[in-house]
């Protein structure tokens, strides 16, 4: 067993994307990252682990500071938990995210505290349900919305176990997804009441995320209808589409199977201890 570390994506993506497409929505993450840094630039931290066949058995992947991700073949030997530790150390990164089974056991062997950020679930839709829409439509959020879509993600943010976004921060993403033409808002009468964003493309998919409805609107069906609305659209040009949901919140799982996503695997986010 070996581990290659690499420098440039364009060395790195054409020995790990046959690997990581054997399972091309759970992997959407790695893959999507890839691909953008692939056609925007970015210096992120690229390593594989071969096994004696020289078939990967491990990619690993971080774009400082944020959690190393992991994706395995299934297998799992002390020698790769030892290998994803060392990365971790030498990357300091502050946690791992990765198919479920896998980060637990790298987890389970970690030598200090280690705390559970989140469960999640990721999903695909390659077809809608039919379902009954509420009232309004789906619009591509333009300039004149950047501080409405600014304000969702700072109350998305803060209610999800990640990080809280600073208004300066979502202010930023704002701008970028609406000059990507990614950010949705679902509006009645002119009024926004939900957004809906797409975001990483890989091969044959793309995935739809930061949905968020504000409490006084919640209840009535936008989200369903925002879902549903967009993940048409983007089936028009994609085989399928993905999105991650936190397993504490049934509302949105629930909201999710109705409008015809269908659960794949299971994801695992967690923060370890280092000695400083």
């Amino acid at each position: 067993m070996r581990t290659h570390t690499y420098e440039k994506v364009e060395e790195f993506l054409p020995d790990v994307e046959e690997f990581l497409l054997k399972h091309e929505a759970s992997n959407n993450l790695p893959l999507g990252i890839l691909y953008r840094i692939r056609d925007k630039g970015g210096q992120p931290y690229m390593a594989a682990v071969y096994g004696d066949d020289d078939y990967v058995k491990l990619v690993m992947l971080q774009t400082p500071p944020h959690f190393l991700i992991i994706c395995g073949d299934g297998e799992v030997t002390s020698s790769l938990v030892t290998t994803v530790h060392e990365a971790i150390l030498k990357q300091q990164a502050p946690g791992v995210i990765g198919e479920r089974k896998l980060v637990e056991q790298v987890v389970q062997a970690w030598p200090r505290e280690s705390s559970i950020v989140m469960k999640q679930r990721i999903y695909t839709c390659s077809k809608v349900h039919d379902i009954q829409y509420s009232e309004g439509s789906l619009q591509e959020a333009t300039n004149a919305d950047i501080e409405t879509v600014a304000q969702y993600l700072v109350e998305f943010s803060q209610e999800t176990p990640e990080a809280t976004l600073t208004h300066a921060q979502a202010t930023e993403r704002a701008q970028q997804f609406v000059e990507n033409k990614s950010a949705y808002l679902w509006k009645v009468k002119g009024s926004p009441v939900t957004l809906v964003c797409s975001a990483r493309k890989t091969k044959s998919g793309i995935v739809v995320n930061a949905v968020y409805t504000p409490l006084e609107h919640r209840k009535k069906g936008y989200a369903t209808s925002a879902v549903a609305t967009l993940t048409n659209q983007l089936l028009q040009k994609n085989r399928f589409c993905a999105l991650y949901t936190d397993l504490a919140n049934p509302t949105s799982n629930h909201i999710y199977q109705t409008v015809g996503y269908k659960p794949v695997s299971d994801s695992l986010m967690v923060r370890l201890e280092r000695e400083e």
